[in-house]
């Protein structure tokens, strides 16, 4: 089996929060590119390679460096719309913080970060929240990012311990991330895929999540985008990345609140292995896999089991 590595990387940094916004912020969004273009291709972006510091003025010879975050989870949110009073936020899953650096798909949208340093992350989730914009992060706050092969630094805010997606759980302060900030980044296109099922037709498809599968783990990666075609998103693939992607043909039929990782068993991943779809360069503008025909996980839990299941694996030319 190839190797699937979990461990995305990226750097962050934040100053303080500053919690009198005015309703106007809602316009801070408007034309942002909230909603990625459609399509795909050959030619992938680069990561953006990100890292967010505190204090500027923490060390005299490289302050930057010096004082970045250091983080246990990062988590990782897409502003899908606004109102004059309040923003809906959907979960894009959970980042791995390497030495204070972690690695954004280079999409375009308005993205919220959140990170804890000095507690423990909760280990579920809210798929999708809705904040009132007086409680997002102040207009300076917005860091717009890049792709390039040095890291972005970037300016970010002390949590207020109540202001924050995961506030909205009311899961007690030492469930709160410690520090958020606000991402935004230039228009690129993301890919769009389906899925085929046993007889060869194309499934409907109203719902669908995606997973990180590296090893013996499944980490939460977000719920998938559809916007302007039936056929759902995926964020731009890295190489050697691999995901489970579970699907129903009717909205809103997964629960709302699911754990963030997962460890399989063997007979489960040898199940999954015998049905992931390969994919290397070059890529289409709708990538195609097919349907498991072997019992698959179902992470999200709940009442109602994913009527579809797919794996796919994206090994990245030289």
């Amino acid at each position: 089996m190839l190797d699937r590595s979990l461990i995305p990387r990226a750097r962050l940094a934040f100053r303080h929060l500053s919690l009198a916004i005015p309703v106007a912020a809602a316009a801070l969004f408007s034309g942002c590119g909230l909603d990625p273009q459609a399509g795909g291709g050959t030619e992938l972006p680069g990561p953006i390679r990100v890292y967010v510091f505190v204090d500027s003025s923490a060390s005299p010879h490289d302050p930057q460096i010096a004082s970045r975050i250091l983080a246990s989870q990062w988590r990782l949110w897409d502003v899908r719309s606004q109102t004059t009073d309040s923003t809906t936020l959907e979960s894009r899953g959970l980042l791995t913080d390497s030495s204070g650096i972690i690695t954004l798909p280079p999409d375009s949208g308005t993205f919220l970060v959140e990170a804890w340093t000095n507690t423990d992350a909760p280990d579920s989730v809210d798929i999708s929240v809705k904040l009132a914009n007086a409680d997002l992060p102040d207009p300076n706050c917005v860091n717009v990012v890049h792709t390039g092969t040095a890291p972005n630094s970037i300016r970010g805010c002390t949590s207020s311990k109540g202001t924050s997606p995961s506030a909205i759980s009311r899961l007690g302060e030492s469930k709160l991330p410690d520090v958020l900030t606000m991402v935004r980044i230039p228009g690129k296109p993301t890919h769009r895929f389906r899925i085929i099922g046993t007889r060869g037709d194309t499934l409907p498809l109203r719902e669908a999540r995606l997973w990180k599968w590296s090893g013996n783990q499944l980490t939460f990666r977000g719920i998938l985008k559809q916007t302007s075609s039936v056929d759902p998103e995926l964020p731009t693939l890295s190489t050697n990345d691999s995901f489970l992607v579970e699907a129903w043909k009717t909205s809103d039929a997964g629960p709302v609140r699911i754990s963030t990782r997962h460890t399989l068993t063997d007979t489960t991943l040898s199940g999954l292995a015998a049905c992931t779809t390969p994919f290397t360069d070059p890529l289409p503008g709708t990538l195609t896999m097919h349907q498991c025909r072997f019992a698959t996980p179902n992470p999200s839990g709940g009442l109602v089991a994913p009527d579809f299941s797919a794996v796919m694996e994206y090994v990245r030319g030289q």
